[in-house]
Parts: C-alpha cells; sequence; structure tokens
C-alpha cells in the first residue's frame, strides 16, 4: 500500500511540472493564452488534496483539518475559475481568496493542540475592523477586500512560521513555503499594476510587463507546496499555549 502511495506521489510530481513547464514556455514562447494550462493546475492539485488528503488525514479522524483543506482548495477553484477562465467578477475573486485563507487558517490552527486557538477568533476580529476602517475612508468595496485579503494571507504565513517552531513538522514547513510562494505572487501582482500609483513611463512599463510574466512561477508552485502539507506525521504534541 505504501509503494502505491509513493508511485501516486511520484506521479502527481510528473504530472505538476510537466504543466508549470507547460505554461512557462507558452507565456514565454508563444502568444496563446495558458489560462486553461494554469486552470488544469489547480484541478490536479484539488484531486490530489481530495485523494492523498483523504488517506492522511481522515485515517487518523482528523475531520476538521480535513474539511480545512477541501473548502481552501474549493474556493481556490473558484477564485482562479473567476480570474483565469472568466477574467471577470473581481470582487467575488476576492471574497472567494479570503474564504480560502480563512480556510487555511483554521487547518493552521486545528493541525496542533500547541497553537492557541482563541487568537484565530482575535486575528480575524482584527483583520475585519481593519477592512471596515478602509471601507469607511475609500468608500470603496475593493479596496476593503484587497487589504482583508493581504492582511489574512500575511497572518496566515506568520501562524504557519510559529506553527512550524513549535511542531518541527515537515508539513508546517510546506506551509510556509507555499504561503512565501503565495505573497510573492501577490507582489508581482502590486508590481504589475504600478500605474495605478503612479505615472507611467517606460521604466515602469518594464516593470509591469516582467512581474505579469512571473506571477504564475510563484503562484503554481505556491498550492503544491500547500497540497504537500496534507501529509501529516504522527502527532506528539501535548501542550497547549496559555491563553
Amino acid at each position: 500500500m505504501e509503494k502505491k502511495f509513493i508511485g501516486f506521489k511520484l506521479l502527481y510530481f510528473l504530472i505538476i511540472s510537466l504543466i508549470i513547464l507547460t505554461y512557462i514556455m507558452i507565456d514565454y514562447k508563444t502568444y496563446y493564452d495558458s489560462s486553461c494550462v494554469k486552470y488544469s493546475l489547480m484541478i490536479v492539485v484539488c484531486v490530489y488534496i481530495f485523494f492523498i488528503g483523504l488517506k492522511n488525514i481522515i485515517k487518523k479522524n482528523d475531520i476538521k483539518i480535513y474539511l480545512s483543506y477541501l473548502s481552501a482548495i474549493t474556493f481556490t477553484l473558484i477564485s482562479d475559475y473567476f480570474l483565469l477562465i472568466l477574467d471577470d467578477y473581481y470582487h467575488l475573486a476576492l471574497t472567494t481568496f479570503i474564504l480560502a485563507h480563512l480556510s487555511y487558517a483554521t487547518l493552521i490552527y486545528f493541525s496542533s493542540s500547541l497553537m492557541n486557538k482563541k487568537w484565530l477568533i482575535i486575528e480575524k476580529s482584527l483583520i475585519l475592523l481593519v477592512g471596515i476602517i478602509v471601507l469607511i475612508i475609500t468608500r470603496d468595496l475593493l479596496n476593503m477586500l484587497i487589504v482583508i485579503y493581504a492582511l489574512c494571507l500575511i497572518y496566515n504565513f506568520i501562524d504557519s512560521i510559529i506553527l512550524l517552531v513549535k511542531t518541527k513538522e515537515k508539513y508546517a514547513l510546506m506551509l510556509v513555503i507555499g504561503f512565501l510562494l503565495f505573497m510573492g505572487c501577490d507582489i508581482c501582482i502590486l508590481l504589475s499594476n504600478l500605474e495605478m500609483f503612479m505615472d507611467v513611463t517606460s521604466n515602469i512599463i518594464k516593470i509591469e510587463r516582467s512581474a505579469e510574466c512571473i506571477v504564475w512561477i510563484f503562484y503554481g508552485p505556491s498550492q503544491v507546496f500547500l497540497s504537500l502539507s496534507t501529509s501529516r506525521g504522527k502527532k506528539n504534541e501535548k501542550e497547549s499555549i496559555e491563553s
């Protein structure tokens, strides 16, 4: 059974590598749209999380963790469908991305008894408060969603580092790398829209085009590393943080 699992994992790496190389080649060597190829990557990641996550998590009765993974990848698929396939509904895409990160936040806090679950409520309440303040000041729903999304991602990255320090588990390292690459992707998206914040010059245009080309070089692998965190070792954490 273990050999079949290893074989399935190797097949996953092979398929993922081929898809990533394919859309990189399309983006850099042709003028064709690679959106469908990129979306196929997310479908493969979803299938991996469903089957491998089922084996590694449900078997150990960690239902909450598995449901968090499943909801996170489902909301991510919906977001990418809006952005890649429809190229529209940006408000809805951001909303579902926020829901995906909330799912990942729940996953992090239920991954170890060493994580203080009360901070989950405190963190998200603060994020919502900041978002409401931004909405009141700017009167722009998109700005509020962007701020909430960014803060959710940053907090998930910080919390995943805390989880890694406390558990020293491989799955926590996969989460850290995944969120780090996710942040790299969003920085590229920010750089590809510099004209929204400053005057357009030839240098700005070059930065925007370069950043736009490498968005999915960060994003695709980020989803792969997050999916690899479904592989969990034996739990040996007994202590919990004081409130």
